[in-house]
């Protein structure tokens, strides 16, 4: 109504608006990608939980079909958080399997629906906690709240903590951003202008993306979105240096690989590969008027 545009959530949605695009081919994987990463998307316990849910959800529905009173946070879950988590669930998982609206397989997606995860966890948590059963009632509520607590401390990464590795495995190509960085101090370019795409990185550099660019000297990092490829409108300094990797600079920048060498601005001086996949490599660029070129 406000932008006057009736099309607006299909002309605006950004998984169509690739697939008009067509910027790059994201790939596709298996139909049970998600399911597979269920550990990484809400972990063991909630998953658990989600799953007695579904079983509780469907005595739920054979009492009704008895016709017993309703519940009303059964009512909830039958016809609106689990009917949302599934479709959500399942379309990202036919998404990636058919390849299709620059899906990738990434699981961040899932944040969109973490709380109705949360949601249908607390339920089947709520539905065992009042259950009649005289002589394990006091175990029921025992053993129920011992599970939230190894929920509540896994989730703050406490358990991953005392077998000294972390409970998701990383970012598979996260060590070459590590051995690039390692390189451009070496090559003394570590007191430069850092254009990257990947935010974690300033986070372990203590980099401000987001400082006034009129100021890019003193914050000393921009994102690779910022660059301007129109000729004669690249507003970088000549002492700018580069981190590309195959994964984010190309989708989330975008800036395909082909179009950042086009400009003529930029050479190429390494080239680091992933062992298994090239969808993790990192090169670094310098600018071409830069004083060590």
């Amino acid at each position: 109504m406000i932008s006057g545009e009736w099309d607006y959530f299909i002309s605006h949605n950004p998984y169509f608006k690739f697939e008009s695009e067509g910027k790059f081919d994201p790939g596709s994987g298996s139909f049970w990608h998600y399911a597979q990463a269920q550990k990484a998307i809400t972990g063991f316990w909630i998953t658990l939980l989600m799953a007695v849910a579904f079983f509780l959800i469907l005595d739920y529905i054979y009492s009704r079909i008895k016709k017993r009173t309703p519940h009303e946070m059964s009512q909830f879950v039958l016809w609106l958080f689990l009917p949302l988590f599934g479709a959500y669930f399942f379309a990202h998982s036919f998404i990636w399997y058919a390849g299709m609206m620059g899906s990738h397989g990434l699981i961040r997606v899932f944040v969109v629906v973490s709380p109705v995860a949360a949601l249908i966890a607390q339920y089947s948590l709520h539905r065992i906690m009042v259950m009649d059963v005289r002589l394990l009632n006091r175990a029921i509520k025992t053993i129920t709240t011992a599970v939230a607590s190894l929920i509540a401390i896994n989730g703050a990464g406490v358990l991953s903590g005392f077998s000294g590795n972390a409970s998701i495995p990383g970012y598979p190509g996260r060590q070459l951003w590590f051995n690039a960085i390692d390189t451009i101090k070496s090559m003394g370019y570590d007191n430069y202008v850092l254009v990257h795409q990947l935010p974690e990185l300033n986070v372990h550099l203590d980099l401000d993306p987001f400082e006034d660019p009129q100021k890019i000297q003193e914050s000393r990092t921009q994102y690779l979105w910022s660059l301007d490829t129109r000729a004669g409108y690249d507003w970088f300094p000549e002492n700018t240096v580069i981190l590309w990797d195959n994964f984010h600079a190309r989708r989330d920048a975008p800036m395909p690989l082909d179009t950042l060498r086009s400009l003529g601005t930029y050479k190429e001086l390494l080239h680091l590969q992933h062992e298994t996949d090239s969808l993790y490599d990192v090169r670094v660029f310098v600018h071409k008027g830069f004083p060590r070129q």
